[in-house]
């Protein structure tokens, strides 16, 4: 399947009118990357490094579907295929369109990017943006976006805001807005030619944008709703938790109060009972005290006496050592004397004989 002219060049008009730098002339150009990753920094609203390392296209492009599912809620299942196809390079041209229609939009609805293109050209992007779904399951491609991409059509807009469509799109079994639809686009058209502003601002702000934006701010808000809800009920969880815990920290608190003053009471009666004690046995100190000093000074006089008896036992002791040699010189006089009056007592005798 190969990509409609026009329509290719209305998404380079816009991708070119985005990043102004490094110009695309085809879609199939973006496979270097540089000027991919530059868009899609545009698209997300960041400043592209000057030094920016680019990977291999595969590798770059599953970069980017993460981003539009991330950061966009692009769809998964899509995604998947159109990264299958890339891969496998069936119509690569289609896929990549596909990829950087979803991005143009993005740029659009987040960052107000609207580029200064041609009537036709907007007309052509305004009409290719209504194959994007977006509503509260997020992103996604209408299954007739193929087709849509690989017919050409051919806009033929008069002066007097009157619209005309030479399309194959609206012959035989292959028209694409049958009834409403094609009253729709033909309004499209007349909203396009007589407003002074952009067809992609004028398309966007229609009952049927305007809707889809509502059903997705509902759903955002009841998703936001509910996420409150959760977290309201973990936090009455919580909170709950917390209570009891609180209940019985109070608890354990009155049982440590009750217990220190238990603990308070017995050790006041016990320093009572400690310093009645330590009373008593200041007094036994004082006492004792007391003792010790009499019995120093009664030790002291007993020393004291002691020294006297001690001079009186020298001088006895010399009394009776005098004594002694006096007594014994004496009883060696007696001997003397005795031993003489011995030896007279027969001279005498013999004298008495003799006279």
């Amino acid at each position: 399947m190969e990509l409609s002219k026009g329509k290719e060049a209305a998404l380079l008009s816009w991708i070119n009118g985005v990043c102004l730098v490094e110009p695309f002339v085809k879609i199939i150009n973006v496979k270097d990357g540089h000027q991919l990753r530059r868009f899609t920094y545009k698209v997300q609203g960041k400043v592209p490094c000057e030094t920016m390392f680019v990977p291999p296209f595969s590798e770059t492009m599953e970069i980017i579907i993460n981003i539009l599912q991330d950061d966009f809620y692009f769809s998964r299942r899509q995604s998947s295929l159109i990264l299958q196809k890339i891969s496998q390079e069936i119509d690569l041209e289609l896929q990549i369109a596909k990829v950087l229609l979803v991005l143009c939009y993005c740029g659009f609805k987040e960052n107000n990017l609207v580029p200064e293109l041609d009537v036709k050209s907007e007309l052509m992007m305004a009409s290719m943006f209504r194959f994007v779904k977006d509503d509260v399951d997020g992103l996604s491609l209408d299954e007739g976006l193929d087709k849509f991409l690989t017919k050409d059509s051919v806009l033929n807009i008069s002066s007097s805001s009157e619209s005309s469509i030479d399309s194959p799109f609206f012959t035989g079994d292959e028209c694409w807005f049958f009834g409403t639809r094609r009253v729709q686009y033909q309004r499209l058209l007349t909203v396009a030619c007589t407003s002074v502003s952009s067809p992609v601002q004028d398309t966007t702000s229609m009952p049927h944008f305007q809707l889809e934006r509502l059903r997705k701010e509902l759903g955002s808000a009841a998703d936001v709703r509910d996420d409150l809800e959760k977290e309201l009920a973990t936090q009455i969880s919580v909170n709950s938790e917390k209570e009891g815990v609180i209940s019985q920290l109070h608890h354990r608190l009155d049982c440590l109060l009750r217990k220190t003053g238990e603990i308070e009471t017995d050790h006041n009666a016990r320093v009572l009972e400690l310093q009645e004690k330590n009373d008593g046995l200041v007094q036994r100190v004082h006492e004792v005290v007391k003792q010790c000093e009499d019995f120093k000074t009664s030790s002291f006089q007993k020393e004291k006496k002691i020294d006297e008896l001690t001079e009186e036992n020298v001088t006895l002791v010399s009394q009776v050592r005098f004594s002694s040699l006096l007594l014994l010189s004496c009883l060696k006089l007696l001997f003397r004397f005795s031993r003489l009056s011995s030896v007279s007592d027969p001279i005498r005798c013999e004298m008495l004989s003799l006279s």
